[in-house]
């Protein structure tokens, strides 16, 4: 293993230091010796061996191109409004070349000519022209977006620009889906793409772009002619071993007015169209004038939507999403979603428990059989009057029924315990919100917002258990088989208001007033109790359980927001003042009430000349917990645990601070990034534990102890001609304190990793990368600790031949190891398909395997307080499968 990460490396590195590049450098002016700022320069080969290479002159008119040494280049150069200027060059050493160019006076009546540059770019937007970058084999915008320079796609459809994600995804200056990035680059036809626009500073709101500073960037897909007025997309469906099947539906219908996708699947082979992350999407997210300071908080999506690893899967989604422009002021918008699920998950874990004093091993075999069904839907009404103001209103809704039929095998020395239980839970989610927003001069603009929503959630569960759970709080009775029925209720509901000023003093002055108020009603109610032989209950509301608790909080608060500039610098501060008002009613009423000063503030240096950002940000920020942390009767958590609430809580307060400086070249082919980040808990909220072999009580509590957590991260990234090198380390070390057993108990964590790769580029040859991570942790306090340390080469393939035939594979070895229980396992994942698709026909064949050495589980570590845990979780067993696509 040591000999494959010095291999790479020296591969990492080779190219690096001794690839043969020369640079020539040079102004670009007008005929008045003025610089000319986003002037675009392209290089080509005149043999075209090699890649295009481009760049655009920066505030000062300078440019910088890396060209291969020993070949000749075609070199234009151009500008909107001048004459376009081409040379050859033949590139021998370095050198320093400047450039004038002759204002384009021809007026010609009514005809347009179209400059074809591959890439534009603007102040805040580079504009790809998708046609000079791709090759013909491209299936998806996926495909397409990795082919365009300074763009990455990971495996999750996040789409990074420079280093920064996309934060919306646009087509034809809609949103899609609600701006959903998984949903577009996974299936978007690549066929259908003209242009890809990245926009900085992306604001929804068009008329206060200049007013405010956003960190959205929005990613707008340009469709070509053919396909504006068109109904196009694929369909799939598949047949594999041992009744593993699939089904697959993208339809996308465009008109300049009328947009409609649906989006299916069907499946039992653990591929999941959407993720909790793509439902928040899904929702819109937040809005891009006001900050989480100025709304309510949103629990739209529940994460028990998503499961990774399992044994048995079967999921069905249908989304479909409809966008109607009426006119120039009226705009409709609405997605509603179906899922259905049914899933199975078997996990064994070996528990480490370090308590003072004493420590045990506990095996564990946890099954669960999971069904889900969630109905989602949501409709946006947006009016806009005039060019500088804007209506809109939105609601949605959200339902979910949830079945899980859990079963544990608890093993502690010699003896067995056996725990079962069913619960079943409803929600429902509805949120409305309203907004104003209106530029009332060139300097003064304003913003209105009105939020609500309505939360419940309905939980019934049923236990069954051998042993009896906690005996000295609980007063069960005696039986040979424990049930238990627990029920648990949630209420909650909100209401935001906000108003918020802009006021552009100067163009290096922006200063926002905002005034706002949140209100949060929650009800929390339990109740325990022990099912007898002859069916009648033992309720365990005697023994200090069963809560019915209403919590109300009260938020109001003003704040000034100031934004300047300076050179190269910008300045960000904030300062918000807020009065917390809250009552706890249960068996007693308590009112309370407390002012909070919360100041934010980031300093920023963006390096016109050379693409260097440094930002340094600092803030105190503000918490609240929920209802149930202040119940102050007992409830049962879990088959070893009982809770019990603390209704003398306050607000928790975090100062934040992180450093971060990136530089990243479109020239180069080179981006780098370093994070650095503290957060420090003042007076933090956790829980007292006391035990008894595995069962505990847990009790919240604000503890005067260190907790802090420090973090950084490195990533490194470089392109050349014909490789792509990357290197990413991180590093996380937190230490915070735990009242256990009346004792307080420091404790330790340092996880760190790193991982090399490497990735071929040339045109005419396969994508091969080549890489290595490697992971170390330590948990633990002064008298235990715990290591361990997991090493994963990893190798990719895609190779497309004969103009017909696409060959993909992944492989990935795990090898982990915890140095302190001398537990060790290894294990090999790898993914294959080939597909066949005959140019220009809609129909395309692919054969696919997944999981070819079948492996059965997967190995990884984790550290929760005082037990550390190695766990095994199954996967689904080999899948091969052959399907067809008919593409429309």
């Amino acid at each position: 293993m040591r000999n494959i990460t010095l291999i790479l490396i020296f591969i990492f590195f080779h190219q690096w230091i001794y690839a043969q590049n020369i640079i020539l450098r040079g102004i670009v002016t007008d005929s008045l010796n003025n610089p000319l700022i986003y002037s675009t320069l392209i290089a080509k080969s005149e043999d075209d061996r090699e890649s295009m290479q481009f760049t655009s002159t920066n505030l000062a008119g300078r440019y910088k191109l890396e060209l291969k040494k020993n070949v000749t280049y075609l070199i234009s150069i151009s500008n909107l409004g001048f004459k376009t200027y081409e040379y050859k060059h033949q590139a021998i050493e370095s050198s320093e070349r400047n450039f004038k160019l002759e204002e384009d006076v021809t007026q010609l009546d009514e005809v347009v000519v179209e400059i074809e540059i591959p890439i534009v770019v603007k102040k805040d937007t580079i504009i790809y022209r998708v046609d000079k970058f791709v090759t013909g084999e491209e299936r998806k915008l996926k495909d397409v977006l990795e082919k365009l320079p300074g763009i990455e796609v990971d495996k999750d459809g996040v789409v990074t620009s420079q280093g920064r994600e996309v934060t919306h995804v646009l087509v034809e200056d809609k949103s899609f889906f609600g701006g959903n990035s998984k949903l577009a680059v996974e299936n978007i036809p690549a066929n259908s793409v003209n242009q890809v626009e990245i926009i900085d500073d992306f604001n929804e709101i068009a008329f206060l772009k200049g007013m405010t500073t956003t960190e959205n960037m929005a990613l707008n897909i340009k469709l070509k002619e053919g396909k504006k007025n068109f109904v196009f997309g694929d369909v799939e469906a598949g047949k594999g071993n041992n009744s593993f099947y699939k089904a697959h539906s993208n339809l996308f219908y465009y008109k300049p007015k009328l947009n409609i996708n649906f989006i299916g699947n069907a499946n039992n082979t653990g591929e999941k169209t959407f993720t909790f992350k793509d439902y928040q999407n899904f929702v819109g997210g937040s809005s891009s004038v006001f900050n989480s300071r100025d709304i309510a908080e949103r629990k739209i999506i529940s994460d028990a939507l998503e499961t990774d690893d399992i044994v048995v899967s079967e999921n069905k989604v249908g989304a479909l999403n409809i966008t109607n422009t009426f006119n120039d002021k009226i705009e409709v918008s609405s997605y509603f979603i179906l899922s259905k699920s049914n899933n199975e998950t078997l996990i064994e874990t070996i528990n480490d428990y370090i308590l003072p004093g004493t420590s045990f091993i506990e095996n564990l075999r946890n099954t669960s059989a999971m069904k889900k069904t969630l109905r989602l839907g949501k409709i946006k009404f947006k009016y806009s009057p005039s060019n500088i103001e804007q209506w809109s209103a939105n609601v949605i809704a959200k339902g979910t029924d949830f079945e899980d039929r859990n079963a544990i095998i608890s093993k502690i020395n010699a003896e067995e315990q056996t725990f079962k239980s069913l619960d079943d839970s409803q929600e429902t989610y509805i949120d409305g919100n309203i907004e104003f927003h209106k530029k009332i001069s060139k300097k003064h603009a304003f913003s209105s917002s009105t939020n609500f929503s309505f939360n419940k959630n309905s939980t019934m569960n049923f236990w069954n258990t051998d042993r009896a759970i906690s005996e000295n709080f609980i007063p069960i009775e005696p039986a040979n088989l424990f049930k238990l029925e627990l029920l648990r209720k949630t209420d909650a509901k909100n209401i935001s208001a906000v108003f918020k000023h802009y006021w552009s003093i100067n163009e290096f002055n922006l200063l926002h007033t905002t005034f706002g108020n949140i209100y949060k009603s929650q009800i929390f109610f339990t109740k325990d109790a022990q099912i007898l032989d002859d069916g009648s209950l033992n309720e365990f509301s005697s023994n200090g359980f069963g809560n019915d608790l209403n919590f109300r909080l009260n938020d109001l608060y003003f704040g000034m927001y100031h934004n300047t500039r300076a050179g190269e610098f910008e300045f960000h501060q904030s300062l918000f003042l807020h009065h917390y008002s809250w009552s706890i009613n249960q068996s007693n009423t308590i009112d309370k009430n407390n002012w909070v000063l919360l100041p934010d503030i980031s300093i920023r240096r963006r390096s016109a000349s050379n693409g260097g950002f440094l930002r340094l940000d600092s803030s105190l920020k503000n918490s609240f917990s929920e209802a149930s942390k202040f119940a102050s009767n007992f409830y049962l958590n879990s088959y070893n645990s009982i809770y019990q609430g603390n209704e003398n809580l306050k607000n928790e307060l975090r100062h934040y601070s992180s450093l971060t400086y990136s530089k990243s070249s479109l020239l180069r082919g080179l981006f780098l990034m370093g994070i650095l980040t503290y957060v420090y808990r003042l007076n933090g909220i956790t829980n007292s534990i006391e035990t008894e072999n595995q069962d505990r009580l847990l009790s919240p509590i604000r503890l005067r102890s260190p907790n802090e957590n420090l973090g950084g991260t490195v990533i490194i990234k470089k392109s050349t001609n014909k490789f792509k090198y990357s290197f990413t380390g991180k590093l996380n070390s937190s230490k915070f304190s735990q009242l256990l057993n009346s004792d307080i108990s420091e404790y330790k964590n340092t996880i760190g990793s790193y991982q090399l790769a490497v990735q071929t580029l040339h045109k005419k040859f396969p994508v091969i990368e080549l890489g290595f991570k490697q992971s170390l942790g330590n948990y633990g306090t002064s008298n235990n600790t715990f290591n361990f340390i997991s090493k994963e080469p990893f190798l990719s393939f895609k190779y497309d031949f004969l103009n017909k035939f696409i060959f993909d594979f992944d492989y990935t070895y795990y090898d982990y190891k915890n140095k302190s229980t001398s537990l060790n396992n290894s294990f090999s994942l790898a993914n294959a398909f080939i597909s066949y698709n005959k140019n220009k026909s809609p129909w395309e064949f692919k054969l696919s395997a997944k999981n070819v050495f079948d492996v059965k589980f997967k190995n990884q570590n984790s550290f929760n307080l005082f037990v550390v845990s190695d766990q095994r979780t199954f996967i689904l067993p080999r899948i091969a499968m052959f399907s067809i696509t008919y593409k429309l």
